[in-house]
């Protein structure tokens, strides 16, 4: 020691040296940061969206089964969740080997991070049960209901039954001629069956307001509804139905008709007085 006095330490001066060693650093690239990671996220939300519009506004057959719209979610999952989480745990190693680092990067970097999930994350997980679902479904044998008549068999089994109803309202099948000309009553389409293989659909249809005679004269008159000599009511109908193993449900309209109940025909089927029959099956095993 010289001897000398020793000056009193000034309590400013301390307290600037502290403030100056806590000063924040690495503000502006964090508000760099900050600004890119929402348009990130916008960018992935695009992607994403335009995805899926363009597979709800052009429907195609996937041979890939999905995965073609997987592979997008993906990559807008990869942009909105991907980059904010790459600036998130860097921001956290930062921090750790800083601790006076801004933390608006990381903030907004945390915030965008679950929203990416919630939103770009979700889809993702989403779409991939869809697709799982769907590869469950079309590993599947066909239903019991889409094999109970196959081939031939099928288009017979419709058309008796068909005929049979026409009959039970006191109408006769080989009665009138379709606006062609022809007689045909029950005819086939391709479907797909629920496992997606290919299937057909028969449908019958017995419509006496539509049919002409053999001169070409409609077979009903103007004002008339019902074919004379024909039943008005739909007991006979439901009696054959019941016979066959087949309900009949009274359909929800301001007239009397009834819908038959059978795991093997469409809901959408009808009949009612006129002759008017309309069967359709669901799609069977060709």
């Amino acid at each position: 020691m010289d001897g000398r006095p020793q000056e009193p330490v000034d309590g400013a001066q301390v307290e600037g040296a502290a403030t100056e060693h806590t000063t924040t650093t690495g503000r502006g690239s964090g508000v760099a940061v900050a600004l890119t990671l929402p348009v990130a996220l916008v960018v992935g939300w695009i992607v994403q969206l335009t995805a899926v519009l363009s597979r709800l506004l052009e429907p195609t057959d996937d041979p890939t089964g999905g995965f073609g719209l997987t592979g997008w979610l993906v990559v807008g999952a990869a942009i909105g969740v991907g980059v904010p989480l790459v600036a998130f745990v860097g921001q956290v190693r930062a921090r750790r080997r800083d601790p006076s680092l801004s933390g608006v990067a990381f903030v907004v970097a945390t915030l965008v991070l679950v929203v990416g999930l919630v939103t770009c994350g979700l889809a993702v997980v989403l779409q991939f049960s869809s697709v799982a679902a769907d590869r469950y479904r079309t590993a599947q044998p066909p239903s019991v209901a889409e094999q109970r008549y196959t081939g031939e068999e099928a288009g017979d089994e419709l058309r008796a039954l068909g005929d049979d109803t026409v009959r039970a309202l006191g109408g006769d099948p080989t009665e009138g001629l379709r606006a062609d000309g022809s007689t045909v009553r029950a005819y086939s389409e391709e479907c797909l069956l629920d496992n997606d293989d290919p299937g057909v659909v028969w449908s019958y249809s017995y419509s006496a307001d539509g049919l002409v005679d053999a001169s070409g004269e409609p077979l009903l008159p103007d004002g008339v509804h019902v074919l004379p000599g024909t039943r008005t009511d739909l007991d006979g109908v439901r009696e054959l139905w019941s016979s066959e193993g087949i309900g009949a449900e009274q359909d929800l309209v301001d007239f009397d008709q009834i819908v038959p109940e059978a795991d093997w025909l469409e809901r959408w089927s009808y009949v009612r007085a006129g002759p008017t029959v309309d069967i359709t099956t669901i799609c069977l095993v060709p």
